[in-house]
């Protein structure tokens, strides 16, 4: 919580295999390949909750991954801005497992891509109360869930 983490060779926050993570009130700021990747490779859940955050830069801003049969990663974010990644949220499976990223109160701007989901199994979906805008393009679906 409140932390800055800035200029890693690698994700600010990576949740592997099973691993339950938050980051609050947290910078993220240059980091190679980005802000937080939840990925599983295993039939476990890994989760990743992100709140009032900042991720800037990298090649994904958040990341739900699964690469095997019953391997569940999800990554859920709230009241924050992802800005200027490659990918700034992004769900992707190779075609088994599932994989979500679901976001609310969020600002998604100046990425390349605002959303990227890809593979069977992979969701992004969206209260409806973001401000997606000026990205250079979107990738799959965004799926518009009603706020409860």
């Amino acid at each position: 919580a409140n932390t800055t983490l800035r200029n890693n060779g690698s994700y600010a926050v990576y949740a592997r295999d099973g691993a339950k993570v938050s980051a609050a009130g947290t910078k993220m700021l240059a980091n190679v390949y980005g802000g937080v990747l939840a990925h599983s490779t295993t039939a476990t859940t890994t989760t990743a909750v992100v709140s009032d955050s900042i991720i800037s830069g990298g090649s994904e801003g958040v990341w739900a991954y699964t690469e095997f049969a019953g391997a569940t990663a999800q990554v859920f974010v709230t009241r924050s801005t992802i800005e200027n990644a490659t990918n700034a949220l992004h769900s992707e499976t190779t075609g088994v497992g599932s994989a979500l990223v679901s976001v609310s109160n969020s600002m998604i701007t100046k990425s390349n891509n605002g959303w990227y989901q890809s593979g069977a199994g992979s969701v992004i979906e969206t209260s409806g109360n973001n401000h997606i805008r000026g990205n250079t393009t979107n990738a799959g679906t965004l799926t518009l869930v009603g706020l409860q």
